[in-house]
């Protein structure tokens, strides 16, 4: 739909302030990212408008199978969408902190050796060939837990980090009394 009547929009888009964020929950159906069009087609058009675009791809985690899988989709987004991307651990305020931990900064030991013990002789080449995927250090996640003002503020740092937020930002200057300026240039000399 969105697509089709992007017009329309870019119109409603275009109602708000330049400092708003928007946030556009998209179905979680992988091939809208990975592999269709859709999604490119929207971000394009999103920073043709002018708006800064960051992708961010939200997992639950709950074992290393599912984290693991969460990398892959995480990687596969990331290529097909182009865009500065932060990939948020959300509903952590259901996650045992310490479980949590284990996913933030995971080792691969820990995932191939969980993972070996749940599959066959048959697939553990690939797992561990999926396993060094995280030590690459391509994919990292900021977790959020939407009961806390502070982790909600991390989230939108990284993003505001992945976009540049401010970059183009010129310094402010106080207005600073001709004596103060006289003196320090008096100094200088």
């Amino acid at each position: 739909y969105l697509i089709q009547n992007l017009d329309w929009l870019q119109d409603l888009l275009l109602e708000y302030s330049d400092d708003d964020y928007f946030i556009f929950d998209c179905p979680g159906q992988i091939e809208l990212y990975s592999h269709l069009p859709v999604m490119k087609h929207l971000c394009t058009a999103l920073q043709e408008w002018g708006f800064s675009i960051c992708g961010i791809d939200s997992l639950f985690i709950s074992d290393p199978a599912k984290f693991i899988s969460g990398i892959l989709c995480s990687l596969s987004a990331m290529v097909q969408l182009e865009l500065p991307h932060v990939n948020v651990l959300t509903k952590c305020d259901l996650v045992d902190e310490h479980e949590l931990e284990k996913y933030l900064d995971p080792s691969s030991g820990y995932l191939l050796e969980t993972l070996s013990s749940a599959t066959t002789d048959k697939w553990q080449p690939l797992s561990r060939a999926v396993c060094n995927i995280n030590d690459y250090s391509m994919v990292a996640f900021v977790p959020m837990n939407i009961q806390d003002e502070e982790s909600i503020e991390m989230v939108l740092h990284h993003i505001d980090h992945a976009i540049n937020y401010g970059e183009d930002i010129e310094p402010k200057v106080s207005q600073i009394h001709p004596s103060i300026v006289a003196e320090t240039m008096g100094a200088m000399q």
